[in-house]
């Protein structure tokens, strides 16, 4: 059974101290805007000091993120070691999901930063820079 003990859902607030940076308030109660560059700590499950875990980012990328930068690249660290990239050419809901070996589990908050090979610019109708909308983060047990 896998542990989701870590999964931390946007709209909760009570999760507002592990992120970061790079997110915007919640929206409609259960999501989040981000910038180019954001970044979590996430709590990583029982075991996975033994067996790793996977890391999760579950997101959605609207039609006029992809009509406005074409195909938009997500990438993320942690602990300084580069995971492997992905690139989204359509809009709609994802999940982001990479293996973490047990090395880079032994802290017990690790951070996870996240940047987008672009994001929208601050406009004059909306002063925010856009990247994707996250709904939920998390480390879950393998």
């Amino acid at each position: 059974m896998k542990d989701w003990a870590s999964l931390i859902e946007m709209g909760d607030l009570s999760v507002s101290n592990q992120l970061l940076s790079g997110f915007y308030d919640i929206e409609m109660g259960r999501w989040r805007w981000t910038i180019q560059n954001f970044s979590v700590i996430l709590k990583p499950p029982s075991a996975s000091e033994q067996n790793g875990a996977t890391l999760l980012l579950r997101l959605f990328i609207p039609a006029v993120q992809i009509d406005k930068l074409g195909p938009i690249t997500l990438s993320s660290e942690v602990d300084d070691q580069v995971l492997d990239p992905q690139t989204f050419y359509k809009p709609g809901e994802y999940t982001y999901a990479r293996d973490l070996p047990p090395v880079l589990l032994a802290t017990n908050v690790p951070p996870v930063r996240f940047c987008l090979a672009r994001a929208t610019p601050r406009t004059e109708n909306d002063g925010r820079e856009l990247g994707i909308v996250v709904t939920s983060a998390g480390l879950i047990s393998k």
